[in-house]
């Protein structure tokens, strides 16, 4: 926190971030998705995240740092990076998603106008900042919003290259739909149907038929219900994490709908392999009892 506020705040009259714990107190509330709906999120704020993020500060700070990237890293006339540390920093890197990544900058064109950009964006729980800078144009906009999901990631920053499109004179894209609908959707169909075999499951279990022309269609029924139960488990537990890179501790954090659902399936995909395989070995332990009596 020291080394920024006399390396970058300072220098940059950055008067209103945030690099403590006990200065991120006054930040405004975030906010995070919900089934849907925006509800305040937990207050949080890393100190050993600043070398990569948390951060904080006003939208006045982001257009000062904003300057040094149109105005060849100078700020008030004062030389704050060398023009050859900026041209660094715009020096396209590996390829990236909309362009390169260079030194902590995405590097790329706005494409309904074909202008030369520098951007970055970032987020944690409940917070979100996009800052774009045109230097060529010397234009920049700063966008900083107090909800965020990882999901709505491409709505959000499309605040961002939609303003600084309008003020290069052209026609803003439209935003890119938010997806977090699907996977709600998918899980919550799979909550149903693991629902209605673990109630099924149970039920036979309970009764315990003693039909034996009905054995085999039973041992076949939970042995599907139950090796259905625990692939629902094993996908929702380990599938689904490794799919969106994220371990199940962050989806809980960052995309807490999605969490529970995913818990609340891991859950019911257990206690329907667990009631399956118990009416498994009810009918077995029926079907070995009635053997003898039927050889009588």
């Amino acid at each position: 926190a020291e080394f920024l506020r006399r390396e970058l705040l300072a220098p940059l009259d950055m008067a209103d971030s945030i690099a403590d714990l006990p200065a991120a107190q006054r930040m405004p509330p975030g906010h995070e998705y919900y089934f849907g709906r925006v509800r305040r999120a937990p207050r949080t704020f890393d100190t050993s995240g600043l070398p990569y993020g948390y951060l904080a500060g006003s939208v006045t700070d982001l257009a000062h740092l904003a300057i040094l990237h149109t105005d060849a890293g100078r700020y008030h006339g004062e030389q704050v990076l060398s023009e050859d540390a900026v041209a660094g920093l715009h020096r396209p890197g590996p390829p990236a998603a909309g362009g390169h990544y260079g030194p902590g900058w995405r590097i790329g064109t706005l494409g309904p106008v074909g202008a030369r950009i520098v951007w970055h964006a970032g987020a944690i729980t409940g917070y979100h900042t996009i800052m774009i800078a045109a230097p060529d144009a010397g234009w920049a906009v700063a966008v900083q919003q107090n909800a965020w999901s990882p999901l709505r990631d491409g709505s959000l920053n499309a605040a961002g290259f939609g303003v600084l499109t309008l003020a290069l004179g052209g026609t803003p894209d439209p935003p890119p739909p938010a997806s977090a609908t699907t996977p709600l959707l998918g899980l919550g169909a799979v909550i149903l149907i693991l629902t209605a075999g673990l109630i099924l499951t149970a039920r036979r279990l309970v009764r315990r038929a003693s039909n034996t022309h009905r054995t085999w269609p039973v041992l076949l029924g939970a042995g599907t219900a139950a090796a259905a139960g625990l692939l629902c488990a094993t996908g929702a537990g380990l599938w689904l994490p490794h799919t969106v890179d994220l371990d199940l501790r962050h989806i809980l954090r960052f995309l807490p709908d999605i969490g529970h659902l995913t818990i609340t399936v891991i859950i019911l995909g257990l206690a329907l392999t667990a009631t399956a395989t118990a009416l498994l070995v009810q009918t077995l332990l029926r079907l070995r009892s009635r053997r003898p009596a039927e050889q009588a």
